[in-house]
């Protein structure tokens, strides 16, 4: 993991395309894994970017997605019960809500 990142802010500040991934991880069906380029599709974050960035190795590291191994191309699955996964949800939620207060989180 990046050394200058101290907290979840510092992370997704240092890491470009960090904050499209999660809103994309968010988004996706749990359930299934998902390329490299899948995700870069998904975040909108072009695929050379995700190549020069290490921000799925970083979203790897604190829980967010995993990394499958035994995957042809470079493969992760999203772990949708990790505590990471869960507050940025939560996060996403409470911030859609106070900008749209009459939408109900799902």
């Amino acid at each position: 993991m990046d050394q200058t990142a101290t907290g979840g802010w510092a992370l997704v500040a240092d890491n470009d395309g960090a904050a499209a991934l999660i809103g994309a991880v968010l988004e996706l069906d749990p359930d299934h894994s998902y390329t490299r380029s899948e995700l870069a599709d998904a975040a909108g974050v072009p695929l050379k970017d995700l190549y020069l960035s290490d921000a799925l190795d970083e979203l790897a590291a604190i829980g967010l997605l995993e990394s499958v191994q035994d995957a042809e191309e470079a493969t992760y699955e999203i772990v949708g019960d990790s505590t990471v996964y869960e507050r940025a949800a939560a996060f996403e939620d409470a911030v859609r809500e106070q900008v749209d207060p009459e939408r109900q989180s799902a």
